[in-house]
């Protein structure tokens, strides 16, 4: 913009340029310094923090009284239509979803719960009781079985500890499922009970109970025999985003908080007995260790923190600047190592003794989980380790070599 005489030998006379064009905009100016005499008011002394023509900074905006008004008005009328719909049910592709406002209850989809012995599902088969401790593992190689029994998506499976015949799911629709992965391959129940999606599960010892944690900000305590809901946990309106059994007592759970904590609940008492609070994010994984005598917990701070059980003061913190968030830990089974799940696509190893440090020269890479809290696992021999990714893969790497021993499609997503 702007207009000059033409440079041009013989063209002195002529102007080039936009001759009409705005002037250039004006260097914007302070206000008045104001009366060193008044200290509040109009007119008040600001000196040489005095702010420019037009400057809005620090001044009052957003909406008004009236405005505040309207719209808590609309949201007490929103919450008055969703109290009247509660309890109602809806179905989506086949599946039935539960609102809130229901209490616990169970479905069971076999044709009888006992067999002719008077035995049920929680029944170990007799070619499953003998040790399989020795036995060599090898990578799958077909598919078995398929399960289309969730809505939406399936947040966390378990086994069932020691024989492995019956398959715990939680689903992004509120329920969890048990299924047989033994014999008939068929889904046994359904445990109904949370008002929002189930983030994780996971069996007591016995394999007898289990706890689901959910965005409801309940934790709650289930019979997988029976269905029936034991206990109900929840702590200061904090979501649970992980939850375990201690491996020695199946009366003592600890639970991963939205609100950076750790508690530690007494089912006998049904009260907190302990907190663990020195986490900066939130808690991602907790995993027990050393004979049980110490677990690990992983957060969304980037750090790792090593806890002695019942004592709330850190032994050890795995922190780097370079160190990226772990969202998933399992311990391998000669319990000396702990693999984890690192956001920069790639699984770690930290030594799991007396002295928890990085093993530098184990890592295994090679697939995409940047963003996904995909959960790292053990072959029973330790041999293999295997985890999914983002593109619905399920990769197997060898433990020793850290090589690729196979990798597979499991899922369109």
């Amino acid at each position: 913009q702007g207009f000059a005489n033409n440079p041009t030998i013989g063209a002195e006379n002529e102007i080039i340029g936009n001759k009409s064009a705005e002037p250039r905009a004006q260097k914007a100016q302070r206000k008045a310094k104001g009366d060193s005499g008044i200290i509040d008011g109009e007119n008040a002394y600001v000196g040489p923090w005095a702010q420019f023509e037009g400057d809005t900074t620090g001044q009052t905006c957003g909406p008004t009284a009236e405005q505040l008004a309207e719209y808590e008005e609309r949201i007490a009328q929103a919450d008055t239509v969703d109290a009247a719909q509660s309890g109602k049910r809806s179905k989506t592709k086949g599946v039935t979803s539960y609102a809130a406002g229901q209490d616990e209850r169970t479905l069971f989809h076999g044709q009888s719960e006992r067999d002719y012995q008077g035995r049920t599902y929680m029944h170990v088969p007799s070619d499953l009781q003998r040790d399989v401790s020795d036995q060599t593992c090898y990578a799958p190689k077909r598919l078995i079985k398929e399960w289309k029994a969730h809505a939406n998506g399936v947040s966390a499976i378990r086994f069932i500890p020691h024989s492995g015949h019956l398959l715990l799911s939680s689903g992004m629709d509120g329920l969890v499922k048990l299924f047989d992965t033994h014999a008939s391959l068929k889904q046994q129940r359904t445990y109904i009970g949370h008002a929002k999606a189930v983030r994780d599960v996971s069996f007591a010892p016995n394999g007898e109970t289990f706890v689901s944690s959910s965005y409801d900000t309940f934790s709650k305590i289930w019979d997988t025999e029976t269905g029936a809901c034991k206990q109900r946990l929840s702590a200061s309106g904090a979501v649970p985003y992980v939850a375990r059994f201690h491996p020695d007592d199946e009366n003592t759970v600890l639970v991963g908080q939205s609100d950076k904590k750790i508690v530690q609940w007494d089912l006998r008492a049904g009260e907190i007995v302990q907190e663990y609070n020195q986490h900066l994010g939130a808690i991602n994984s907790l995993t027990f260790f050393d004979a049980n005598r110490r677990f690990i917990s992983t957060s969304d701070d980037k750090s790792m923190r090593v806890w002695e059980f019942g004592i709330p003061v850190v032994i050890k913190l795995v922190a780097d600047p370079a160190m990226h968030s772990v969202p998933a830990v399992a311990l391998h089974p000669n319990q000396k190592w702990l693999a984890g799940q690192s956001m920069d696509n790639r699984i770690v190893v930290y030594s799991a003794g007396e002295r928890i440090k990085p093993h530098r020269r184990k890592e295994f890479k090679g697939h995409l989980t940047a963003g996904f809290a995909c959960q790292p696992a053990f072959a029973t021999d330790g041999s293999m380790v295997a985890s999914g990714d983002a593109e619905g893969n399920v990769w197997c790497w060898d433990w020793q070599s850290t090589r690729v021993v196979t990798k597979w499609r499991a899922h369109d997503k």
